[in-house]
């Protein structure tokens, strides 16, 4: 059986928490839904600056590895990988309705999918998995870890810095409480998936 925290800590070494990309022309938000041992997930590309919407993917995935908190990647990961490679053209940044390095082993499901798809990616949670909040700073293991932003906490993923995962956030809000890119994933799926409303 594989030794799933291990792996997570043997590619948490590769997180890059710089910023590693030229210029933001186009960010992507992707979206989860479970149905039994079906995974759906949807992967919506918008503009940066506008936030209108350039490409979406959507996908299905079968498993059966349980929900395990911190673990979140093994179950819904290969859904939005498969979503991803279904895209015409790969965005230049990812967000993940899930933790980046807010995380116990600081390699949630948004860092492991920046690691394995070599792309710069965001984490977006509405709980806090580990840390405390000082201020607007999310601390953990006595460093920074991430952000918290009105009703939801920002970590970087993978090749980005805490601030600028910070910045690019507040670019990407548009009145709903998560970024408009995850918004309109879930939107998305909703419609083309689940049908309707």
């Amino acid at each position: 059986m594989i030794d799933f925290i291990g792996e997570q800590e043997r590619l948490s070494r590769k997180v890059i928490l710089e910023d590693n990309f030229d210029e933001l022309n186009t960010v992507a938000g992707a979206s989860i839904r479970s149905v039994g041992n079906k995974i759906y997930s949807s992967i919506v590309v918008c503009d940066y600056s506008s936030m209108d919407v350039i490409d979406f993917s959507l996908s299905m995935k079968t498993t059966d590895f349980p929900y395990i908190s911190g673990l979140q990647f093994y179950r819904e990961g290969p859904s939005i990988i498969s979503s991803f490679k279904k895209l015409k053209s790969a965005p230049n940044l990812l967000l993940l309705k899930s933790s980046g390095i807010c995380h116990p082993r600081f390699f949630g499901m948004a860092s492991q999918i920046g690691v394995v798809l070599d792309i710069p990616t965001i984490g977006i949670t509405k709980n806090l998995l580990c840390g405390h909040v000082k201020g607007d700073k999310i601390i953990y293991g006595g460093r920074q870890v991430g952000w918290k932003l009105g009703n939801i906490y920002v970590s970087p993923g993978h090749m980005v810095s805490l601030d600028s995962s910070l910045r690019i956030v507040k670019n990407c809000m548009k009145g709903h409480r998560l970024p408009e890119p995850i918004y309109l994933a879930q939107k998305i799926l909703r419609e083309h998936i689940f049908n309707k409303n």
